[in-house]
């Protein structure tokens, strides 16, 4: 999967920014075939399919869901001289479910978003010592609004029969909170790490729910919390030390560490991001 978010914001007052990002999402996947070779006394994987295009290989770009934000600056000192400075700003934010969600008829594709809106509000503090050192925190709470989904599985008498039926979901809230301590070892280079808690309530249908070992879409899950931790390094210029428009390279690497709840897939990710500030007018 690769996002490539397009971010424009305008300051309306000196402490007053509005917002509208929308990314263009690209999904690629392959398929390749299950030999059956398995280790001696390994259990083997059953997934009922009714349709084998549901394994079908696919390459979609899609635009994904569209967030409008309003964000609010309470302090600023970052412009001061000070040894010690702080910022804080909070940030509301409403994602409109734009991007097609998960296909119920192909296994293979992730969606280019949930399928529902969401209403978000962020809190987010920023402390610096010295010109080398800084802190960055995060605390976010996502409320997923209520949707309605299509199920499709297969028939317990005929398997080769599909039975689809729309029923209520209303996906679990996310509460997550972020801390990114970096140090600047360059002028232009530093390194940056990130400890990442997340809770999410469970996830509720209502009329019916996805099939056991029905992999096209996700069985309703339980309350879960994850901890992910991650280190990267940072290529960012200020403006006219290259070129005319800011830019900042990063690569990070992250990894789940810790896990409760509901059984939650292992999660370990590289990421590589770009972002170049053009000041429009």
């Amino acid at each position: 999967i690769t996002r490539l978010p397009l971010t424009l914001e305008y300051g309306v007052l000196r402490r007053l920014t509005l917002g509208v990002s929308a990314p263009l999402v690209r999904r690629r996947v392959e398929i390749s075939a299950d030999t059956g070779i398995r280790a001696a006394g390994a259990p083997p994987s059953v997934t009922r399919v009714t349709d084998l295009s549901a394994f079908a290989n696919l390459n979609h770009s899609n635009v994904g869901d569209i967030d409008f934000s309003a964000r609010i600056g309470i302090l600023d000192g970052f412009a001061s001289s000070a040894p010690l400075r702080a910022r804080l700003a909070v940030e509301g934010i409403f994602r409109l479910a734009a991007g097609p969600s998960r296909n119920a008829s192909v296994l293979t594709d992730p969606g280019a978003g949930d399928g529902q809106n969401d209403i978000e509000g962020r809190v987010l503090a920023d402390l610096a010592l010295g010109r080398r050192w800084s802190i960055s925190a995060r605390a976010t709470r996502t409320v997923q609004r209520p949707d309605r989904q299509l199920i499709v599985s297969a028939d317990s008498v005929f398997p080769s029969r599909r039975i689809a039926m729309g029923v209520e979901r209303d996906l679990g809230d996310i509460t997550a909170i972020d801390v990114i301590p970096r140090v600047t070892i360059t002028r232009f280079l530093s390194l940056a790490g990130v400890v990442s808690q997340r809770s999410k309530g469970a996830d509720t249908y209502d009329g019916a729910v996805p099939a056991p070992a029905w992999g096209l879409v996700a069985e309703p899950t339980g309350s879960s919390s994850t901890t992910r931790v991650g280190i990267g390094v940072v290529f960012a210029t200020g403006p006219g030390a290259i070129g005319r428009a800011p830019l900042e390279l990063s690569f990070q690497h992250s990894q789940l560490v810790r896990t409760s709840g509901s059984t939650v897939p292992d999660f370990r990710a590289d990421q590589i991001g770009g972002r170049v500030y053009i000041k429009l007018f």
